[in-house]
């Protein structure tokens, strides 16, 4: 495995138990969404929690395509981290360092990606 692309699997396998957790978080309390989101409470805790596991579900099986080498675990990366660091605009209002990090490490696997493009068949 080329070095970038283990870096962005280990990534998408990383931020799966982040999301997963937060899954967790999002079903059981919701107020640092509701408090820091600028969609507030629009959405239920259930929803939030939902949205969260897919992406965890998601990452998982995008991380281990990557260190597989699928084709299909490049493009879920690069969907997924593509998706995930838009996400993390609707956070910058309540929590700038915080937003700003997991849009550079969203980054991260979106360059890591592109870097070692030539490695998925």
């Amino acid at each position: 495995t080329p070095g970038w692309s283990l870096f962005a699997g280990t990534l998408m396998i990383g931020i799966g138990l982040f999301a997963l957790m937060s899954a967790f978080a999002g079903w059981v309390n919701n107020s640092f969404i509701y408090d820091h989101s600028i969609l507030g409470n629009a959405l239920g805790s259930f929803w939030y929690g939902m949205f969260d596991g897919l992406i965890a579900i998601v990452a998982f099986i995008a991380g281990f395509a990557i260190w597989q080498g699928r084709k299909i675990g490049f493009w879920l990366g690069l969907i997924l981290a593509t998706l995930s660091a838009g996400r993390w605009f609707l956070f910058i209002p309540g929590v700038p360092i915080w937003a700003l990090t997991m849009v550079g490490i969203w980054l991260l696997v979106v360059y890591g990606l592109i870097q070692d493009r030539k490695y998925f068949n």
